[in-house]
Formats: C-alpha cells, structure tokens, sequence
C-alpha cells in the first residue's frame, strides 16, 4: 500500500450496546449515547480497519520518535468519546473536581492516569457492559486521523487549517473552552486536537519499519503517552502524529482525556 492510500475500514450496521440510552445515525455513522444521572455522553462507533501511523520525513514539526511511518491495522471496533470527559460527566461519578478551569462544559483536567482508570472503573460499574477504559495510542492517532493521513483532518499545517478545528496557544487565551465548540473531524469527533492533551491506555512504543497488529507500549513503566496538543501548545504540536509522555501520576491543567467503550 503506498504512502497516500486511504485507510480502510467501514461502519456497517451495528447493534446499540446495551448500557447505551439512545442510539442513533447520522452523516458521520453510528453514535450511542450514555446517561450517568442528569449528564448524557454521546460516542461514536469506529470499526477495525488499517491506517498510517505516524509522519512522514518531511512534516513540519515532526519529532523523531513520529517515524517511520507505517501500516497499523486494529482488529477490533470500539464506541469513542465525541468529546473529552466533562468536567459534568466527571461530577456525575467522582466526588471533587480536580479542575483548574471550572466549568460543566469544559474537559475536566489536573487529572493523572491513575485518577482516568478510577474514573473510568467506577463509571463502568455504573453502566454494566460498557467496559470503559483509555484508548491506546493507535486507536488514539487512527480516531483523530478520520481517513485522513495529514497533519490534520483539513490538511496543510497552517492556522488557517487549525484555529477551526482546535483551541491552541494561539487562540486558547491560556485556558480550556467548553468541548464540542470546534468543527469535528470526519467521524464526528471534536477537540481530538487541542483544547486538553489526552492521556492513552500505553506507553509509547518505539515505531519500527513495516506493518503493526493491534500495537501497544511496553509494560510494567511509569510513563503513559498522551496525545493531541491542548490550550498550552503551539501549533506545531497540536497535530494527529505528535507524542509525549509524562509519569501516571502527572496532573496539570493541560491534561484530561477520552473514553473508550465496548
């Protein structure tokens, strides 16, 4: 498959999950939608398939841990977050808010990787047969991407592409926003670049040449990956192949994340 071959991968028909309260379809496929008290969270069906991972040599901003690019196909669909976890869903579940910028709407942050999987636990308890967990960092990048393989869904890395799409440190005013006020990628996700960093399930692996199965981090470390830019960073780092990591217990106010279900 060359360099510019569209991914593949496509939404049939699936059945609503059953801790889902609606369902429905719309232009960017299937949604589900889950209620934990007065807060309903919408997500939305991504099925397997196979994109390109990473950047390619020449995209401007790319690091070096962002190549070689290559083939990753995932084997099993999952429902992802529309947005980040509100600092309401949160509320919904947790007892204090850990946020440095309040608010219902915005994502909640100033929350660690241990504080995510409680969270994510604890709302699974709530919703049987959701099984909620963090996305790894395939899923992560395969979400944002939409079918798209760019340094964003609009393509060129200008602000012209990004101030549309993601709260950055160039129109964020150093702070978060309310989710879902940007345009959405492809498949109807918002805020998968900028506005909160996202923490992922694994720590970064190392690329290698050639095509990956389902590819997950090295266990038993202290790092986890997080991934998308946030309100903090520049623009070159707010894009669908950029990386890092921090130690689970890491909470600044730059840092939330997004559930994945089953």
């Amino acid at each position: 498959m060359g360099s510019d071959a569209a991914e593949t991968g496509t939404v049939q028909e699936v059945a609503p999950p059953s801790w889902a309260t609606t369902s429905g379809r719309d232009d960017h496929g299937p949604w589900s939608a889950l209620t934990v008290g007065a807060v309903t969270h919408r997500l939305r069906y991504i099925p397997p398939g196979v994109f390109w991972m990473g950047s390619p040599p020449e995209e401007p901003g790319r690091g070096p841990d962002e190549g070689p690019r290559h083939q990753v196909e995932l084997t099993r669909g999952c429902w992802f977050g529309e947005t980040p976890v509100t600092q309401a869903l949160w509320g919904a579940v947790m007892p204090r808010n850990p946020s440095r910028f309040p608010g219902a709407d915005r994502p909640v942050e100033s929350v660690s990787w241990h504080d995510a999987t409680a969270f994510l636990a604890a709302l699974s308890t709530r919703l049987p047969g959701l099984g909620a967990r963090l996305p790894t960092e395939a899923e992560w990048e395969r979400a944002c991407r939409g079918g798209t393989d760019g340094p964003n869904w609009l393509g060129a890395h200008t602000r012209a592409h990004l101030d549309p799409i993601a709260w950055h440190l160039s129109n964020s005013g150093r702070e978060t926003h309310a989710v879902g006020t940007r345009a959405p990628n492809p498949i109807g996700l918002f805020d998968m670049l900028g506005n909160v960093l996202e923490w992922c399930a694994d720590s970064p692996r190392a690329y290698a040449p050639g095509p990956a199965r389902d590819p997950v981090g090295e266990e038993g470390v202290r790092h986890r990956a997080y991934r998308g830019g946030s309100w903090g960073f520049g623009p070159k780092r707010v894009r669908a192949a950029s990386r890092g990591s921090f130690e689970v217990d890491t909470r600044i106010a730059a840092l939330g994340f997004r559930l994945v279900g089953g």
